[in-house]
């Protein structure tokens, strides 16, 4: 059937679902993908002007992305070509190899709209022959999930310890230039009393002298 003239759009909506064993404590994490995919359209049919003929084109190029990517699927491609689109992008983790599809097709009973119920048919065949192979469960073990937490408990334990150790160093730089300033000041202290005892003595030799030449 024809689409009603409102604006149209692919609806995605995607949720993220944690389960935690209560007797082991492992972490099963999953995402689920809810789509809503805008039909394709003919515009030659739909006579569709404007702004809606852009929408209708865009529609049409990202279905033919996903297309691409479910013959590339088909065929066990080495390369598949999920950044062609931004809607097969976003729907590469439900494509992927660890993950599980259900695709619900809708077509038109009017007979008016029977290329278009051809064409989604076929589309339907060509994606029951995909075979994305065994999801894997993405379970975090309780033993992994405490491992995790002391790796970053002993983070920031050395985080912590590299501060102490600057601190430290600091305190001891100080320290340094403190008594290098002491010594400085004690050596200076010794050379002024020595340079005071060599002008004791050299006031006493003069004395000395003079009082031969007195006696003289």
């Amino acid at each position: 059937a024809m689409n009603e003239p409102p604006s149209r759009s692919h609806s995605i909506v995607v949720v993220y679902v944690e389960g935690i064993s209560v007797e082991s404590g492992a972490k099963t994490r999953g995402v689920l993908y809810l789509v809503d995919l805008a039909g394709s359209e003919r515009v030659a049919r739909s006579e569709a002007t404007g702004d809606r003929l852009k929408e209708a084109q865009h529609i049409n190029k990202s279905l033919s992305a996903l297309g691409d990517v479910i013959s590339a699927l088909q065929t066990q491609s080495a390369h598949v070509p999920y950044r062609n689109s931004k809607l097969t992008l976003l729907l590469q983790g439900a494509l992927g190899q660890s993950g599980k599809a259900c695709m619900f097709m809708h077509v038109a009973p009017t007979e008016g709209s029977s290329p278009e119920t051809i064409s989604t048919l076929n589309f339907a065949v060509r994606v029951s022959s995909v075979e994305l192979g065994r999801a894997a469960r993405n379970t975090e073990m309780a033993e992994l999930a405490n491992a995790r937490q002391q790796t970053g408990q002993l983070q920031q334990a050395i985080y912590a310890g590299d501060h102490e150790i600057a601190r430290l160093r600091r305190e001891l730089d100080n320290e340094r230039r403190a008594a290098g300033l002491a010594t400085q000041t004690a050596a200076q202290a010794t050379q002024s009393a020595a340079q005071a005892d060599q002008r004791a003595v050299d006031a006493h030799g003069r004395a000395t002298a003079a009082d031969h030449r007195a006696l003289a």
